[in-house]
């Protein structure tokens, strides 16, 4: 598999940058607005590249996680 995500750079308070539609940062999750009006609640566990590489071994995966300041990608697949 492939996967992408946010990744926060713990290096830079998420004070300086916000997301227009998250109305409230948690520490587990987002509550969003949608343009519609619409509010929702957005799961987030926002993972280093090393913590994700190792939960998904304990699951069976072999995995190669990176991060950019912005991003969270990798590819994955079981063993």
């Amino acid at each position: 598999m492939f996967l992408i995500d946010n990744h926060s750079d713990p290096h830079i308070p998420e004070t300086h940058f916000k997301d227009p539609h998250v109305l409230q940062y948690l520490p587990d999750r987002h509550v969003r607005r949608l343009d519609d009006g619409h509010e929702y609640n957005v799961i987030k566990v926002m993972y280093e590249p090393d913590e994700l590489a190792m939960q998904l071994t304990d699951l069976g995966w072999t995995a190669d996680i990176k991060a950019t300041r912005w991003f969270l990608f990798g590819t994955a697949h079981p063993r």
